[in-house]
């Protein structure tokens, strides 16, 4: 309410001015002329309004600006409480849903992949997903058979013999491989051409190997848990606000004499 207010005073002063010149341009007239018959001076009422607008437009800018901060930041506390609310509500009544949530998701990234050398998002995010994590694909490397647009075709250039070389159809990205994590190089170079489970990571799907790792450092029902508390702490507080509102008042009301006896007067 107090952003709507001060938005609204704010488009008062920045443009009631142009309303007002617009509306009573022929009172202005006529109340300049008066003036000038009576007192013998002309003011110039146009000018004194536009001076006035110049004066309260930056004020204006401010109350604006302000009034609509403060409805974008309740506009994002409600989305964050219905957010939360139902996030809480969709995990207790079935924490599969989440988990089939993202495993589609996983089978969307795979299904448009189009390689290590493209820059799509679903590429993108899947390469380093399986470079970080050590994963690759959904359930494992064969999910890959179902990329429709990936150009498999790939070369390998020997680094002691640059003139040795090898090019081939990848059956799996090359994030698929294992990784040095300092220098993110690959620990085999011919993994994506001849791997083993000790040069990549073919075998492993992501989509068990993530919420493996989620498990390791904080398991899921007690972050949805402390999740649901916070939610109940959120909650209480805009009942106590509430609360305090209505009290202050009826306090307000019982200080008013007026509005005591119109109470009487329903009573």
């Amino acid at each position: 309410l107090l952003g709507l207010l001060l938005a609204v005073l704010g488009a008062i002063l920045l443009w009631g001015y142009a309303v007002i010149q617009s509306v009573a341009s022929s009172y202005i007239a006529s109340l300049s002329a008066g003036f000038k018959t009576t007192f013998g001076t002309e003011i110039n009422f146009q000018a004194y309004i536009e001076g006035m607008a110049n004066i309260t437009g930056s004020a204006a800018g401010i109350l604006i600006g302000f009034g609509v901060l403060l409805i974008i930041y309740m506009v994002c506390v409600a989305l964050l409480l219905i957010g939360q609310l139902i996030v809480v509500i969709i995990w207790f009544a079935d924490s599969n849903i989440m988990k089939k949530s993202v495993r589609t998701t996983m089978d969307r990234q795979v299904e448009v992949y189009t390689g290590e050398r493209n820059s799509n998002f679903e590429t993108i995010t899947l390469n380093l997903l399986q470079t970080l994590v050590g994963c690759c694909g959904v359930n494992n490397g064969s999910d890959f058979n179902f990329s429709k647009d990936w150009n498999r075709t790939f070369t390998i250039t020997d680094k002691n013999d640059n003139t040795s070389s090898v090019t081939f159809n990848l059956t799996y990205p090359v994030t698929c491989c294992k990784f040095n994590t300092t220098s993110f190089t690959l620990q085999d170079q011919y993994c994506p051409y001849n791997g083993t489970t000790a040069t990549s990571n073919y075998e492993v799907g992501c989509y068990n190997k993530v919420f493996q790792l989620v498990e390791t450092y904080a398991s899921l029902n007690d972050f949805f848990y402390a999740l649901a508390g916070l939610l109940g702490l959120e909650l209480l507080l805009i009942v106590g606000a509430l609360l305090v509102y209505c009290a202050k008042r009826q306090a307000d009301d019982g200080r008013n004499p007026d509005s005591q006896y119109k109470m009487n007067q329903i009573a």
